[in-house]
């Protein structure tokens, strides 16, 4: 539970109702996000605590298969396709539209690396790549959806029955399979 956020030296501190800390992944420059007044600034520090992505920069369990100084990709949960992989950045930002254009570059440059290691880690054809903005966005931190594609994938079919979107769940074991590829893959 938050009791109070604040920033000092350029950072948003959080204290909870047992501790002061500073939350245990890189965040923005408070002024970045008008971090100013006392309301922004506890706003703020309250989206981080319950953000789950934040989580798995912390730490949280995840299918990992990529992780640098700016960006993590790890395998959703529930995928449309085996291998999809949703790719954040470590900052807390909440969409696409908010990224600083320092961090466009090392964030895209992550979903590209993804993308081209589906066709040798996978075998895959093709990739799509989605990003929501608010609508249909479910975790209010930016991410960006990259998702192997083969031939008669069915993702967005007319056919019947068509699939568009439907989420699965990997059986035993393969979640983990899939990510040591990705991960070999990488390099």
């Amino acid at each position: 539970m938050i009791a109070e956020a604040r920033v000092e030296r350029g950072l948003v501190v959080v204290e909870d109702l047992v501790d002061t800390q500073l939350l245990d992944h890189r965040l923005t420059p408070a002024r970045s996000f008008g971090l100013d007044d006392a309301r922004n600034r506890r706003r703020y520090a309250l989206g981080i605590a319950a953000c789950v992505f934040c989580a798995i920069v912390g730490g949280a369990p995840h299918n990992e298969i990529y992780r640098d100084g700016d960006v993590v990709a790890f395998l959703d949960r529930a995928p449309l396709l085996p291998g999809h992989t949703l790719v954040i950045t470590r900052e807390h930002i909440e969409t696409l539209e908010d990224i600083p254009a320092a961090l466009l570059g090392p964030f895209f440059g992550v979903v590209q690396r993804v993308s081209r290691a589906f066709g040798p880690a996978l075998g895959a054809e093709g990739t799509l790549v989605a990003i929501n903005t608010r609508i249909s966005q479910s975790v209010p931190h930016v991410h960006a959806h990259v998702v192997p594609r083969r031939k008669g994938d069915r993702l967005f079919s007319t056919a019947a029955p068509p699939m568009l979107w439907v989420r699965r769940t990997y059986q035993e074991g393969e979640a983990e399979a899939i990510a040591a590829k990705l991960r070999a893959a990488l390099g």
